[in-house]
């Protein structure tokens, strides 16, 4: 009994001890800088970490022939090669097509999607739907917007957002059946 009655006072010193040591503003630099070198080598580790398993990766290949998906000599067909770069898309298309998949690749945008797929909808028949608050919903159609997946119209005070055209429903019909097809 006496033990715990001494660890417990011992543990209120301490406590008061940090407490007062944490309310001096000289020591305030000091604990900046203690977290902000914590976090540096928090950091450094994980790059180090993430870097040791790239280089595992490249050598595992090679070394223990578990993966056989390269080539065993560098070869190639250069007859292939120039009809391949000759199709080959330009860097504007590239580009506007990466945006769009990019855009798909967030999943509030996703959900906003497969709902106007039901009919058009105004913003806060979205923001109920989602669950989800007006701004972030708006946020969302701003950017299927600029990417012309969605387009709207305004009726008084009110805006109704709906699929821009068919290849919009087409797209996410090839994604989803992708995605059941695994």
């Amino acid at each position: 009994m006496w033990r715990r009655e001494y660890d417990r006072s011992n543990k209120e010193r301490i406590d008061e001890y940090h407490r007062r040591w944490r309310s001096k503003p000289e020591n305030r630099a000091k604990r900046v800088a203690w977290t902000m070198r914590y976090f540096r080598q928090r950091k450094m580790l994980d790059a180090k970490a993430a870097a040791a398993a790239a280089r595992e990766r490249q050598t595992m290949t090679r070394s223990k022939r578990t993966v056989k998906d390269l080539c065993e000599i560098n070869l190639f067909d250069p007859e292939r090669v120039a009809v391949v770069r000759g199709r080959m898309l330009s860097k504007a298309q590239i580009e506007d097509m990466a945006a769009v998949f990019q855009c798909l690749g967030h999943a509030t945008r996703v959900k906003i999607l497969h709902a106007l797929f039901s009919g058009e909808m105004c913003v806060c028949d979205l923001t109920q739907v989602l669950g989800l608050s007006i701004s972030a919903v708006s946020h969302q159609l701003r950017i299927l917007r600029t990417l012309q997946l969605v387009k709207y119209y305004r009726d008084g005070k009110m805006a109704y957002y709906s699929i821009d055209d068919e290849h919009v429903r087409s797209l996410f019909a090839l994604g989803l059946d992708h995605v059941k097809h695994r």
